[in-house]
């Protein structure tokens, strides 16, 4: 019997530069949309057991990662394609670490000795090289004459939990190369399990240098299926090959700071959001609460902050703040939001009353 799928999924949808969540049947990036995959494909698979790996194994093309370049990798049981050693480890400490340089779509306890497949293979055959470097051509606009020569895929098709074999999660991982360029590609089709230690991003095993993506270590990782930075959801795409020419967004944590860090529940704050690098012809949006129908535009100030001025919230609390730029990339955090003392509502009216009555002063002055 195969195992149960989801029945929907909310897909992000651009009209106008705003992300619109629609309730619908069609996955994204469902598997069959995927790099192929399987024995047919001439693909290997690991073996059934609990947090093994394949490797070292030697590949036909050196892979350029935040300027190293590695000529052998493992794929490892757990969610990772690591590019110095074999991972058993379960958990993955916090990018940036010394520990591995890796690439890991979704580094969790994943245990398919009873059920689920990793298949893995390197790709030199041109029809696949192409399907690679045309998605990569598409969505790295100056890249547009980039030629892929070699490719390596890891695909995790309805991998259980360890201990839990009720939900299953289904992703690849696409590495590509020309031999000077490299790219990183992460296809979600579902997520329908997660554990507060999960992680998604690329490591550089130096400490330094890492790219999260959003949710890593909450249980939020499992919106990456909703998500994009390339305006296709379930899909992620990065140029790794040097230490600072991502080709979206800067090569930083992937995460939003606000300053100040809370605000009240009244409105008329202004917010100072830094974490992604800005261009002065960005059109940045932030959609606060979930109020998609009120985006906010948020005013660029320099390539590190933009700033927006809080409107009334209609609840109190950790409130969700997306960042949409350009249509395609997108941040979210959290910001506090506090209930004001009643001293802090005496003055914001009182604030207000004298606003007024200095506009009819004026007035009446002039008149």
């Amino acid at each position: 019997m195969s195992p149960p799928r989801l029945d929907t999924l909310e897909e992000n949808i651009f009209v106008n530069s705003i992300p619109i969540l629609i309730t619908g049947t069609k996955l994204e990036v469902p598997r069959a949309k995927f790099i192929p995959y399987g024995l047919n494909v001439n693909d290997k698979k690991l073996p059934k057991n609990d947090d093994d790996f394949a490797g070292p194994l030697n590949i036909s093309s050196n892979f350029l990662f935040f300027n190293v370049s590695y000529d052998s990798l493992w794929v490892n049981t757990n969610g990772v394609i690591s590019l110095n050693r074999g991972i058993r480890e379960v958990e993955s400490p916090k990018f940036p670490n010394n520990y591995a340089p890796c690439i890991s779509p979704f580094w969790s306890d994943i245990d398919i000795s009873h059920s689920g497949e990793i298949f893995y293979r390197e790709i030199i055959d041109k029809p696949t090289l192409q399907i690679i470097e045309y998605d990569i051509q598409d969505k790295f606009f100056s890249f547009y004459d980039f030629i892929a020569t070699w490719a390596f895929v890891a695909t995790w098709i309805d991998v259980p939990q360890f201990n839990y074999n009720n939900s299953f999660n289904t992703f690849q991982s696409v590495l590509a190369s020309n031999g000077n360029l490299s790219f990183v590609i992460f296809n979600y089709e579902q997520l329908t399990w997660s554990v507060e230690t999960a992680q998604a991003g690329l490591n550089g095993g130096d400490g330094t240098h890492y790219f999260n993506l959003p949710g890593s270590f909450s249980s939020s990782i499992k919106k990456l299926t909703n998500l994009s930075n390339i305006g296709v959801v379930g899909k992620w795409m990065y140029r790794t090959d040097s230490l600072y020419n991502f080709e979206y967004g800067c090569p930083s944590d992937n995460l939003m700071r606000f300053k100040p860090s809370n605000v009240s529940s009244l409105g008329g704050d202004i917010i100072d959001i830094t974490g992604p690098c800005f261009n002065k012809d960005d059109l940045i949006f932030a959609v606060i609460d979930s109020d998609q129908e009120n985006p906010q535009g948020c005013v660029f100030k320099n390539q590190f902050t933009c700033s927006i001025t809080t409107k009334k919230f209609k609840r109190y609390g950790r409130i969700p703040v997306l960042l949409i730029i350009n249509s395609y990339l997108l941040y979210e955090e959290e910001i506090d939001v506090y209930e004001p003392k009643n001293g802090a509502l005496i003055k914001k009216n009182r604030d207000s009353l004298l606003s007024l009555i200095e506009k009819i002063n004026n007035k009446l002055i002039n008149k």
